[in-house]
């Protein structure tokens, strides 16, 4: 069957070959739970800080493809060179890396398989082939993800089905876009892109009423200091660069306006007396 279109403006879902990779879920169940994971970060209030990346989402040029998760497989986002044929797994990396820049390996996985080293990962085979540098045009985006796999989750910083999928269109909005470049970040954090998805769904979580957060990207931990102007101290370079790149401004402005109690981006742009620095 064709794609279906989701609530949410350029994403779409196909959950027609779940048969071969869930024995616990139909089609219609999983359906239910993409859709209700994009009705809390769109429609069910508060969503001041997850409406701003479905709303640069629907203005990019790419489109997103959610597929159902394997059973006990992590969600994760691959970039790919389109979702109209069955051939999900077509390699769209060089379009979702920065123009002229080498694509890297996201570094993740159990900690005997993770880069600690903060050395830059190359992907096999694009290393030095000129060739094989990014364009920066933006790639479509294949996010593997099913819902009902993180309710036993719920109580955890980050474990929400609809932190989880936030945390993904992060990662897909910035490959959409042609900015995501997966350098080294440290702190179990694995690579900056990482940091920027963890950082928002934190913003996200914290404007939920939720005073835990997520510490990294090993692992669902709390972070042990929630302190806002410590935390944004401790990464200002990283968090300011983010902020300030071109493909990520009207989004992190926007985000930047958001009243919730650990709100790193606002220490970045806005000075204590709520003006733009």
């Amino acid at each position: 069957m064709p794609n279906k279109p989701t609530i949410a403006a350029n994403i779409f879902m196909n959950g027609d070959n779940i048969a071969n990779v869930r024995k616990d879920l139909d089609q219609s169940a999983w359906e239910w739970g993409v859709d209700n994971a994009l009705k809390n970060l769109m429609q069910i209030a508060p969503f001041q800080s997850s409406q701003p990346v479905l709303q640069q989402i629907a203005q990019a040029r790419k489109r997103i493809l959610i597929r159902p998760a394997h059973a006990g497989e992590e969600t994760h986002s691959d970039p790919v060179a389109g979702i109209d044929s069955y051939d999900y797994t077509t390699d769209g990396v060089i379009d979702a890396t920065p123009q002229g820049s080498p694509p890297l390996a996201c570094a993740e996985g159990p900690v005997a398989n993770r880069d600690l080293t903060s050395t830059p990962r190359f992907r096999q085979g694009d290393s030095w082939d000129p060739t094989r540098l990014g364009t920066g045009t933006g790639s479509d985006v294949c996010l593997y993800f099913t819902s009902q796999d993180h309710l036993k989750e719920l109580m955890k910083a980050g474990g929400r089905p609809d932190e989880v999928l936030l945390h993904e269109l992060v990662h897909s909005l910035r490959m959409m876009l042609g900015c995501s470049f997966c350098t080294s970040m440290p702190d179990d954090y694995d690579t900056v892109e990482e940091f920027h998805a963890i950082l928002i769904a934190n913003i996200y979580r914290s404007e939920c009423g939720y005073t835990n957060l997520r510490k990294n990207h090993f692992g669902k931990s709390d972070l042990p200091d929630p302190d806002e102007g410590h935390f944004y101290s401790a990464y200002q370079n990283t968090i300011d660069t983010f902020t300030h790149q071109r493909e990520m401004w009207v989004l992190t402005h926007t985000i930047a306006t958001v009243r919730c109690t650990f709100n790193p981006i606002r220490r970045s742009l806005l000075n204590p007396a709520g003006q733009w620095k």
